[in-house]
């Protein structure tokens, strides 16, 4: 996860750029219904008017891995 964001000098966040890559392992799995929660949940609880979210999920030689509990929230709330 790499994420960027802009604040006013007020201290209010006005835009953010997040960009997500998702490990899936060698299939599928769930993979892609991890990376749509974390785009959806990039922002977090906040009103960010200006917003750039790029997600992904790739194959890898890794083990088979994929949505468990939170899918793809739990990671993306503790990078925000």
């Amino acid at each position: 996860m790499k994420h960027r964001l802009g604040v006013s000098k007020e201290g209010f966040l006005t835009a953010i750029d997040v960009k997500f890559l998702a490990d899936t392992g060698a299939y599928l799995s769930f993979g892609p219904g991890v990376v749509i929660r974390a785009v959806v949940h990039s922002t977090g609880p906040y009103r960010i008017p200006h917003v750039k979210v790029f997600g992904q999920a790739v194959y890898t030689n890794n083990p088979p891995s994929g949505a468990m509990r939170g899918f793809g929230v739990p990671q993306i709330a503790y990078a925000i």
